[in-house]
Order: structure tokens, then C-alpha cells, then sequence
């Protein structure tokens, strides 16, 4: 559609607006204001037309009551509510802010876009059931990845995802664009105008506006997602955020091993973890690390990952713990260590080296560095 097509120049025409560059997007401190003014008087506040003032923003926060986003605990006890809504079965729940973290190249980004064609087209998504009858819009900002780059990955999975023609077409819903400067100024703009049942930010340390930001400083990342968190409630919008994992800490399944404070997983409803078997690298783990509605909280999907698609090997969960044990040995460590070292003082490639070990090249990079600290030495581990 027209609007998804021209909507990042618009975004960029908007960066250059110096109001819309100082201004400071919070949702809900008007709310909160309002909230506040209620408790103090002890009884609801005017709506802004009778206290004689024009605001539309006080208006719209008038209606949050009729709207019954404020309810009294009788009300939320005996309203319709059962359970909360979710985008994904037992794994995403929906209008909420959470991440997918992992180590470096281990398909964050394609699995965010296996996710977002998923939800756009009404498809299963890891043999689970995606929630979207009420509407499909989804965006894609990526910080890393250009049109080109896009362009290239997104081809190779409707290939692997097997859309047709017809699918493709129906993929006018989705909107995948760079990063703008001051993306949170921007998002009200979008969120209105597209009403985005999944937003998909890859990645988030780069939206940070403030780039002296302390990421270690748990009032700083709550600050930070708060933000997001807003949108998402507002707009009644899934957020993923995708993320780092800490260095050293790639394969050892915790949402402590995302990187930063622990103030940023505080604030999200949902954190999945993505890592690798290491005896097997084409066998992935999607780790429910942190996710306060499902009962599958600390437990993993087992995923193969082939031609740019992740599927599921089983629908069943498995205990996380039991990944966390199932390490390579030191001594397969040494063993293998010592091929792949041998091989390179040979002046075989990378890619020689992953063919004859049967390892991906990342992975035979990270023995290679495991052996050497255990030799205590560093030879070889140069690219």
C-alpha cells in the first residue's frame, strides 16, 4: 500500500522538523497527572471541555474511564476477562514488550522476519498458533540492515517458507525500513497511522537516543523500556526487541546472559533466548527465559534451522536445565581444538576448516578460541 511504501520518507522529512527532534514522548505522564489530580479532589476531574479548556490530549485521557482502562477491584474481578490475549500460542503474548536475544549471527534477525511473515499471513509459527484475526499491519525497523539487505534475506525465506504469488501480494501489509534518528519521537506517528498489531525493533541498543546511555544502569533501561512499554499498551501492539546476549555468555540458557542491566528484562512481560546445540549447530533452542503468562516459563523448543527457516523439531517443551548440562567437555573441547588448529597452521580457510569438522565456521571460530584458553595460549585464533 502507498502508505507503507513512502512512509520512511516521510519519517526522514519529520527528523529535520526541529520541534518534532526536541520534543519528548512519554504516554502516560499526562495520564498519571491526571490520575493524581483525581486521588488529591477525591472525586473525578472535570472532562477538559467543562473546565473551560481546548486540550484534546485531556479529552482523550477523559475517555481512558469510559474505555475502562482504570477499573476499581471489583471491576477487574468481575469483568469478561479470562485470560490474556496472546499473539503467539504458549509463547508471545500479545499487546506486550519483550525481547529475543542471542549470540551473534545465530538468526535473530531471520527469526524476527519468520515471526512478522508468520503473523502478517495468519501462519503457524514454529507449529504454534499466531493470534491476529483483528488486524495484520506489522513493521520491521531494522538498525543493521539496509533495503538491499532486506531485500536479499526476506526473498531467500519466502523461498524456504514456500508463500506464493498470492502470499507475497498479501505481504503489502508489512512495512520493513531503516532505522530513523529518534525512532520513539517518530513511533506515535506510525502507530496511528498503520495500527501495527507487532512492531519488530532490530536492533534496540541503537534506538537509544542518548548514546552516552550507561546500559548497566537499571534506572536507565527501565527508563528506556518504559517507552516501548507504553506504546505497546497504548496501541494494544506486541514489541520485539532484539538483543545482544553478554559476551562469554552466548549459549548458557538465562535471561541473565542478555546483555545490559537487569532493569531492561524487568520491564518486559516476555524475554526469549536463542541459542545453539554445540555438538550440532544446524539445532537451535527458542528459551522461554522470562514470561510471566505462560506456563512454559524456563522451558525450550528444539529447532532445526536450514535455508533461512527455523522449524520446529517437536511441539513439546523441554526442561531448559537439561540444555544447560548437555556442554561440550573439556576434552572434546582439546580434541577438536586441536584439529581445527592444525588445519589452520595448514592455511586452510574458515570454510575448509567448517567442512572438514562438519562445525559452522562460527562455531569452529569459538573452539578454536576454547582450546586455546585452555592451553593457556592464543596462537591461531587470529581470522
Amino acid at each position: 500500500m502507498t502508505t507503507l511504501i513512502f512512509y520512511y520518507i516521510t519519517f526522514a522529512a519529520q527528523i529535520e522538523n526541529k520541534e518534532a527532534e526536541n520534543k519528548q514522548i512519554n504516554i502516560n505522564t499526562m495520564e498519571r497527572n491526571f490520575l493524581e489530580q483525581m486521588l488529591k479532589s477525591g472525586q473525578p476531574v472535570l472532562p477538559a471541555a467543562e473546565q473551560g479548556t481546548t486540550n484534546g490530549e485531556e479529552v482523550k485521557l477523559q475517555q481512558s474511564f469510559a474505555n475502562n482502562n482504570i477499573m476499581s477491584g471489583k471491576e477487574l474481578i468481575k469483568n469478561e476477562i479470562k485470560d490474556l490475549p496472546m499473539l503467539v500460542e504458549d509463547l508471545i503474548p500479545k499487546g506486550t514488550l519483550g525481547c529475543l536475544f542471542g549470540s551473534s549471527s545465530i538468526g535473530k534477525s531471520t527469526m524476527a522476519r519468520q515471526l512478522l511473515i508468520a503473523t502478517a499471513l495468519d501462519m503457524d509459527f514454529l507449529s504454534k498458533k499466531v493470534f491476529n484475526q483483528d488486524r495484520r499491519n506489522c513493521v520491521y525497523i531494522s538498525s543493521e540492515d539496509g533495503v538491499k539487505a532486506m531485500s536479499v534475506g526476506i526473498k531467500k525465506q519466502a523461498t524456504a517458507m514456500g508463500l506464493t504469488d498470492e502470499q507475497v501480494e498479501s505481504l503489502d501489509n508489512t512495512l520493513f525500513m531503516p532505522c530513523p534518528d529518534n525512532l520513539q519521537v517518530l513511533l506515535p506517528s506510525l502507530m496511528n497511522d498503520l495500527n501495527p498489531v507487532l512492531v519488530v525493533v532490530d536492533v534496540f541498543l541503537d534506538t537509544i537516543a542518548n548514546k552516552s546511555t550507561d546500559i548497566y544502569n537499571a534506572a536507565n533501561m527501565r527508563r528506556e523500556m518504559q517507552i516501548y512499554s507504553d506504546f505497546a499498551e497504548k496501541y494494544d501492539c506486541t514489541f520485539l526487541l532484539i538483543h545482544h546476549s553478554k559476551k562469554g555468555a552466548d549459549n548458557t540458557i538465562t535471561k541473565n546472559s542478555a546483555l545490559g542491566s537487569v532493569g531492561m528484562e524487568q520491564k518486559m512481560r516476555f524475554v526469549l533466548q536463542l541459542t545453539e546445540n554445540e555438538k550440532d549447530p544446524a539445532v537451535k533452542y527458542l528459551s522461554l527465559v522470562k514470561n510471566n503468562y505462560s506456563e512454559f516459563q524456563h522451558q525450550s523448543l528444539s529447532l532445526e534451522f536450514k535455508n533461512m527457516l527455523f522449524t520446529a523439531t517437536s511441539t513439546e517443551f523441554i526442561n531448559s536445565k537439561s540444555l544447560n548440562s548437555n556442554k561440550v567437555s573439556n576434552a572434546e573441547i582439546m580434541h577438536i581444538g586441536a584439529v581445527i588448529a592444525d588445519l589452520r597452521e595448514q592455511g586452510k580457510t574458515w570454510e575448509e576448516v567448517a567442512t572438514k569438522t562438519g562445525l559452522s565456521e562460527r562455531v569452529a571460530h569459538r573452539r578454536l578460541k576454547s582450546y586455546n584458553e585452555l592451553k593457556g595460549g592464543k596462537e591461531n585464533e587470529q581470522k
